[in-house]
């Protein structure tokens, strides 16, 4: 395991349940600042290395679609090292 993944893995996880429950609540009218966050955490992963970890990635992928961003949803799917189950259930809840 790469050193700081469990500090980066929890970062993205926090990022993603914010989001997710942010467009629950309606907090977000359109999305965009869900979207804007999810790209934030997605380059700060990017620039740390860690942006080719299965964890990571079905963050993302799971960010996006609860965001109901389907065409960055599929994106980062498409960019995928590994799809698991919960990866492809990710994509088709959006």
């Amino acid at each position: 395991m790469k050193r700081g993944l469990g500090a980066t893995r929890g970062l993205s996880y926090g990022a993603c349940a914010r989001a997710s429950r942010c467009v629950e609540e309606g907090g977000e009218g359109d999305g965009y600042g869900v979207a804007s966050k999810g790209a934030k955490v997605r380059g700060r992963v990017s620039k740390l290395g860690f942006d080719r970890e299965g964890y990571i990635q079905n963050s993302l992928v799971y960010m996006y679609s609860q965001g109901g961003f389907v065409g960055v949803t599929r994106q980062v799917f498409n960019e995928m090292t590994v799809r698991s189950v919960a990866s492809w259930t990710f994509v088709l809840m959006a």
